[in-house]
């Protein structure tokens, strides 16, 4: 899933404020990115991707939880999870590891 947001607040401890519940839901992010919104200085649009659908329930949960503390979050989309093992089209390279 990948999710667009603005902190209400620039405070200390403003983005540990979004970022913690995902931690706490054992959500894993896979990237986070920070952009100069050129609105107004020193503020940013941060930028987050995070694994798992949008209605997941502790997606769902997180996304709920974290829009109080966000002036503005936006989900650009949700999409379905590669599955290394049901594809055919890879080789097997788990026998590899380790030799030369």
């Amino acid at each position: 899933t990948s999710i667009g947001f603005t902190i209400k607040a620039n405070v200390p401890g403003a983005l540990f404020s979004i970022i913690e519940p995902f931690a706490r839901e054992r959500i894993q992010l896979t990237k986070i990115e920070s952009r100069p919104t050129k609105a107004w200085l020193w503020e940013y649009v941060f930028l987050v991707d995070f694994e798992g659908h949008r209605v997941d329930a502790p997606n769902a949960a997180v996304l709920e939880e974290i829009a109080q503390h966000c002036e503005t979050l936006n989900v650009f989309g949700s999409y379905p999870r590669f599955r290394f093992e049901s594809s055919t089209g890879f080789p097997d390279l788990s026998s590899r590891a380790g030799s030369s």
